[in-house]
């Protein structure tokens, strides 16, 4: 289990293993968010709140979550107990972007830009 005070970040298959526990709840009475429900999921020993409007639970549903963040909270109540819940969460079609976009920007850093005058160009036509 990870130390209670560091977020945990899933990635790849380690998605895969988060396992939804039963039932949708509706948050206290005296919640901020009153009035809406949560899910609870479980990732090896840590179960985690997640609002059941957030897309996380769309993801998850469609077995389709790419990269999920869980942070530790403390309760309001007695702080001397600490809460998961979700971060944020992407899915694995939002991930591929991301990876295809430092790969391509990861291109373009390698490779310089020069200035090819008429001559060179040619030149080079001239070759085939």
């Amino acid at each position: 289990m990870a130390n209670e005070l560091t977020p945990i970040v899933l990635t790849d298959e380690q998605t895969l293993e988060i396992s939804a526990l039963p039932g949708i709840f509706d948050y206290d009475k005296d919640s901020q968010l009153k009035g809406q429900k949560y899910r609870r999921f479980k990732y090896d020993n840590t179960v985690f709140t997640v609002n059941a409007d957030h897309e996380f639970c769309r993801f998850y549903d469609e077995e389709s979550l790419g990269l999920v963040k869980i942070v530790p909270v403390k309760d309001e109540v007695d702080p001397s107990i600490i809460r998961f819940q979700l971060d944020s969460a992407k899915s694995q079609r939002s991930v591929l972007k991301m990876d295809d976009f430092k790969m391509k920007r990861s291109i373009r850093k390698t490779f310089d830009v020069t200035k090819v005058d008429e001559s060179l160009l040619n030149s080079l036509l001239k070759q085939e």
